[in-house]
């Protein structure tokens, strides 16, 4: 295209703006305009008018991020100068007339030309510079001894002999003063690069070419080297006298900020902590992890012997959730006990001259209490298009003191903030267009345990000024891990010993109050399938499985996995168009792609758009509401058989819509009372719908479990497992708990049950029920359990799979494959109806927790 015809496009567009609509794209006989207001400009996409329109809306919006992301107004000097930057951003976007793959963060990272290989080699040559110095300091520690040795010769050789050891010299020995054996003071000597000869190259006389490998060694430390190692080197030199009583050297290790100087001793102890925590702006905690380690040093061989006594906390952070666990040499923590830190064998002793950790902790959850510094913004939005903006913070966790804390709240583009009062200082970071408020030290001692900052900004948009994020860097631990005192094994003077407890923040913040979409689910019956419940069920598994083994050798296109069984499902009502028709819908996990049009013929309205790509979707069934992993709707397209089509949570989180990219799932037993006994949550987790904590499983690794909502687990009938950690899968498209056929014989065998031919399902007696024990899946190291009654098929349905209206029927079958195959087990509804479960896209894992209905006995 011509730049004539590109600027007579552009002379057309103002004409064709129609007054008082809100439209965003008008049309020519020749090309479409989609364009967005910024504030006095306008964002305009000029496209044919065979273009997907819903894509191209798509793509102007990701331009007008774009631009938001890199100017910090839209006005026309703003955008001037970053012209550059837009540009190469744009073209990012979109090249040779047709959208990328490309996402914000995307374009973010090739703006900012970060190379992956680049950072790869960045690392290598950090580990091998740190390599170089562990290897100075061993040869340092050798040449130190070597030194030692030599003395002790020359005192012990008589006075025939000299300094040297040779006694033929005529030379007396050197008199001096023995000192205690401890480790000499090191100094560090940088080098000056403005002293340092030029480098001539040329093939002249080289002395002293050959390099020795410690001489080696320094150069890789680009001149910064012990300067104890080379005085060490000379042993013809006699011993500089020093002292017991001479201090240690003073230990600053980088990243300490402003954290006070570690006098070191010759026991010391190091402990640090991590913490991430992700809080709600109306209150709770949505997240919290804190990692911890002590880690322990000696340099003098006569203190290796020894016991560490830690300290008692003075809060219970944590409680049971706190979770330590001990180097495999180190002694567990005895029950009831203070807690020690000793070798398990009492002779042996901890090495010399290394760092060794000795203990590790971690905490995960969501109790308030645990929160160390609570932040509190409160913004409050004017008639007058101002916000007031109140923040304040105060020290909770009375184990700390923090340095250097900022915390970094969000401005409106193009708004600067006139502050009326503040505790600390602030800034403006020009980056991220935030205030930064600076606190350099926080104490739960003095008045800096609590501070405040009130500031009146341009916007009404409350939302704008979070997430707030928040650093700092702490001395002592959060989980209140310290040292009491250090003794010596067999008795002796306790030795002196330090102690440098620091925390750091890895992610700190506040964010918005998590936009959560839930809507009713209605639990459905389906007497005809009812009728061939098993058969169905194992058919489901067959077809998930063949699916999940096509997607490693996709390259044709492929059909989503039919709803097989519908038997009992739970649906939600949704509405779709403008104006909006119903559609029932099936909730399942199997499937990603949703659908409709099959038994209720699909309504086209204003808002319907025909796509170039044809979907495949379900022969026999329709009105699926498809929540599985994105990677199911490879080959769903044709002919982009390995493009993925974006599911309704990915699209809602893509579009703000929802706050994170998590599905919560909850059902209920089957109940004549009502039809809507369940709900599912967008955005994330609804706490009225489970009690007590969520437990995370990462996705399994096995295939093809993998390419579902897997998880490994084991399962145990009473005390006896009767499947090892395998992998399966967690579908709400299943009815059954089925397991491997190995496990499924030993369930069997262990209940006493029978095989009934007319339902298909395991059958037992009154009796044998009255002997049930409990099912337990085990799964992230937690027991889930399926009580006697869970186990049993709702005996008022009894009728409707064909069998006797008092047996008591099993809800556990054959899976129809031996354990081992990938996909060892399916937990349906009869499992979820018992557990809340949480889809998390985002962090690629599964959570479960229990509800009110998961100890009852409903059957």
């Amino acid at each position: 295209m011509t730049r004539t015809r590109i600027e007579s496009l552009l002379a057309s567009f103002p004409k064709l703006i129609p007054a008082n609509t809100q439209h965003t794209s008008v049309e020519t006989a020749d090309v479409r305009y989609v364009y967005q207001p910024l504030e006095d400009l306008y964002i305009l996409l000029i496209t044919n008018k065979a273009s997907n329109i819903l894509q191209d809306i798509d793509t102007l919006h990701l331009f007008a991020r774009v631009v938001s992301d890199l100017c910090r107004s839209a006005d026309e000097r703003e955008i001037s100068k970053n012209a550059f930057e837009l540009l190469g951003a744009f073209d990012e976007i979109v090249s040779m007339g047709y959208r990328e793959s490309v996402n914000l963060m995307q374009v973010r990272s090739v703006l900012e030309m970060e190379s992956h290989e680049e950072k790869i080699q960045e690392i290598i040559a950090r580990n091998k510079e740190a390599e170089a110095k562990e290897e100075l300091k061993r040869r340092a520690k050798q040449l130190e001894m070597q030194r030692r040795e030599q003395q002790r010769r020359a005192a012990g050789s008589g006075g025939g002999s000299s300094y040297l050891g040779g006694g033929t010299s005529g030379y007396s020995p050197v008199p001096r003063f023995d000192a205690p054996e401890a480790p000499a003071p090191v100094t560090r000597v940088a080098s000056t690069p403005s002293t340092r000869a030029p480098a001539f190259k040329g093939s002249g006389m080289k002395l002293g070419g050959k390099k020795t490998k410690q001489a080696e060694l320094i150069d890789a430390l680009g001149g910064d080297v012990l300067a104890s190692s080379i005085a060490s080197a000379d042993v013809s030199a006699p011993p500089t006298p020093s002292s017991a009583s001479q201090p240690s050297a003073v230990q600053k290790p980088s990243g300490r900020g402003s954290l006070p100087e570690i006098v070191t001793e010759s026991v010391h102890i190091s402990i640090k902590e991590q913490i991430s925590l992700s809080l709600l702006r109306d209150g709770g905690v949505e997240s919290m992890e804190l990692k911890g380690d002590m880690n322990l040093h000696i340099s003098d061989a006569a203190l290796a012997h020894l016991r560490i006594a830690l300290s008692s906390p003075s809060t219970d952070f944590g409680g049971n959730s706190l979770q330590f666990k001990q180097h495999p040499n180190v002694a567990k923590f005895a029950p009831g006990q203070a807690r020690v830190v000793a070798l398990k064998d009492p002779s042996r002793a901890f090495p010399v001259g290394q760092s060794l950790a000795v203990l590790k902790w971690r905490y995960a959850g969501t109790d308030e209490s645990n929160v160390p510094l609570s932040i509190n913004c409160w913004p409050s939005p004017s008639n007058d298009g101002t916000c007031e903006v109140s923040i304040e913070y105060e020290l909770e966790n009375e184990n700390v003191t923090l340095y250097d804390v900022v915390i970094s709240i969000p401005l409106p583009a193009g708004s600067y903030p006139t502050v009326s009062s503040h505790t600390g200082e602030w800034s403006l970071d020009p980056g991220s267009h935030s205030l930064a408020w600076s606190v350099a030290r926080v104490s739960a001692e003095d008045d800096t345990r609590s501070g405040s900052m009130i500031f009146t900004v341009g916007g009404d948009d409350a939302s704008a000024f979070f997430p707030v994020q928040v650093s700092f860097i702490g001395q002592g631990s959060l989980a209140g891990v310290g040292v009491a005192s250090i003794g010596k094994i067999g008795g002796g003077e306790d030795p002196a010993f330090s102690v440098d407890a620091v925390v750091s923040t890895e992610e700190y913040l506040v964010a918005s109050s998590a936009t959560i979409t839930s809507v009713p689910l209605s639990k459905r019956l389906d007497l005809s399938s009812l009728r061939h419940l098993v058969h169905r069920d194992v058919a489901r598994a067959k077809a998930l499985r063949a699916r999940g083994e096509a997607l490693l050798n996709l390259g044709s296109r492929q059909e989503p996995q039919e709803a097989l069984n519908t038997g009992v499902a739970y649906t939600t009502t949704i509405g779709v168009g403008t104006p909006p028709t119903t559609y029932d819908l099936l909730i399942d996990t199997g499937s990603s792609n949703t659908w409709i049009g099959a038994k209720k013929e699909y309504v086209v309205t204003s808002s319907s758009v025909k796509t170039a790509d044809s979907v495949a979707t379900g022969v026999n069934y329709d009105g699926i509401l498809g929540i599985g992993p994105v990677g199911l709707t490879k080959g769903t397209l044709h002919p982009s058989v390995n493009d993925t089509v974006p599911t309704v949570t990915d699209t809602a989180f893509e579009q703000g819509i929802i706050a994170s990219n998590q599905i919560g799932v909850y059902f209920e037993p089957y109940s004549n009372t009502s039809e809507q006994i369940g709900a599912l949550s967008y955005g994330g987790v609804d706490d009225s719908k489970f009690t007590g904590n969520i437990t995370f499983a990462p996705l399994t690794t096995t295939q093809p479990a993998s390419a579902y909502w897997g998880v490994n687990q084991t399962i145990t009938y009473g005390s006896e497992e009767i499947l090892k950690e395998s992998a399966g899968i967690v579908d709400t498209g299943s009815t059954l708990v089925l397991i491997a056929t190995d496990a499924f014989k030993a369930y069997q065998s262990a209940t006493g049950a029978v095989l009934d031919s007319n339902t298909g399902l395991l059958s037992i007696t009154p009796a044998q029920f009255d002997n049930l024990k409990s099912l337990f899946f085990t799964i992230a190291g937690k027991n889930f359990e399926l009580t006697p009654n869970a186990q049993l098929w709702p005996r008022v349905l009894n009728s409707a799979i064909g069998g006797t209206a008092d047996a008591l029927y099993l809800i556990v079958s054959d899976i129809g494959t031996n354990s081992g195959s990938g996909l060892d087990f399916i937990n349906g509804y009869t499992f979820l109806e018992r557990y809340y479960t949480v889809y998390d896209t985002e962090n690629q894992q599964v959570g479960f927790a229990t509800t009110a209905h998961t100890f009852s006995t409903t059957n």
